[in-house]
């Protein structure tokens, strides 16, 4: 466990100075302090997939871990490249939408056998009742979408769909995986995430440093705690 220690504690002290950077300006240095960041959890996932026997999930998680990784700058690249903020915005979702549907891909091909399709098909159902939940709530969050309307919708049901989906596996196997319960935990960590950045993004005067840094250490937290959660299958 040492070497992802190491790659973690780096990318604890890298994510301390890409928040210093956020926080006093947007900007490419700032965007690539972020993708140095972010290549740490990369790194603890393919140490994890080098190391463990469960070649679905691990494999597909560590393609999630790079597809956020890319999401990451996207979403970036948005405040640093405003005249392109609606495509940086649509390929962050992209990215990051993927990178869920790689989770629940790697969780239910590894330990998806005999039992009850219902294990699948109602946390989806709940994915698609909690994804245009969020949008809906939009007049009460005070949030707004424009145009970007249908692939945050989207976005938030692949969202949803994996957290309901990590612990749908997680109880399918009993409760006694240790690395199942971690997925579960970064996907309820993702959402706290992505609801900031939802009020961040769409609403008013939801920039402020607090926003940023709790947004941003969750999302890291999130990602870092999948990452290890390989290990511990």
């Amino acid at each position: 466990m040492i070497v992802p220690i190491i790659f973690a504690s780096l990318g604890c002290l890298s994510l301390v100075w890409f928040l210093f950077e956020k926080i006093k300006a947007y900007s490419i240095k700032a965007v690539l302090i972020k993708a140095l960041t972010s290549s740490f959890f990369v790194a603890v996932g393919i140490y994890a997939l080098c190391t463990t026997h469960l070649k679905f999930f691990s494999t597909f998680a560590v393609i999630g871990l790079i597809l956020g990784m890319a999401g990451d700058i996207f979403l970036d690249l948005k405040y640093a490249k405003k005249e392109k903020d609606y495509e940086f915005t649509v390929a962050g979702f992209i990215a990051f939408g993927l990178g869920h549907i790689m989770y629940i891909t790697g969780m239910y091909l590894e330990f998806f056998r005999d039992q009850s399709i219902l294990y699948l098909i109602i946390p989806l159902a709940i994915g698609c009742l909690m994804g245009p939940g969020t949008i809906l709530m939009g007049k009460v969050l005070k949030t707004e979408y424009g145009r970007l309307k249908i692939i945050a919708g989207a976005y938030a049901v692949i969202l949803f769909s994996m957290v309901a989906c990590s612990f749908s596996v997680y109880m399918m196997m009993d409760f006694k995986n240790t690395g199942l319960m971690m997925v579960f935990i970064g996907g309820v960590l993702f959402a706290v995430s992505d609801l900031i950045l939802n009020m961040t993004y769409f609403g008013e005067g939801h920039e402020k440093p607090f926003d940023i840094i709790s947004n941003t250490i969750t999302y890291y937290a999130a990602q870092f705690v999948i990452a290890f959660a390989i290990m511990l299958m």
